[in-house]
């Protein structure tokens, strides 16, 4: 068994690029050092979708994902729209929104940090 920290997390180094295609392709490249030919990739939250990436692009025996969305891009096309709620004055209201909305249902109240 082996296992990765996301990029910048854990001691691991931050990659020169972002984006999942560019983790997916540093991840393949741990593999081949470790000498692996088509591990099970195990991903959890955002390393879900890397795993399912990394194994259509790369020889996998599986893919396992743990609490984590296979497709990112409606998440990622609400937090774009949401940038200046979340990045200015009106960070706490779109909190709210976002808490009274499925966050509550499923976890209960919540608070930022």
């Amino acid at each position: 068994m082996r296992s990765a920290a996301s990029s910048g997390h854990g001691g691991s180094p931050a990659l020169p690029q972002q984006g999942l295609a560019v983790v997916a392709e540093a991840i393949h490249e741990a593999v081949l050092e470790a000498g692996l030919d088509a591990p099970i990739v195990v991903g959890h939250s955002i390393g879900g979708p890397l795993a399912t990436i990394y194994a259509a692009r790369y020889p996998a025996a599986g893919v396992v994902t743990v609490t984590a969305p296979l497709r990112v891009e409606p998440f990622a096309q609400l937090l774009r729209s949401l940038r200046p709620q979340l990045a200015g004055d009106g960070f706490a209201e779109a909190w709210a929104i976002y808490q009274d909305g499925w966050v509550a249902a499923t976890f209960g109240p919540l608070t930022p940090w």
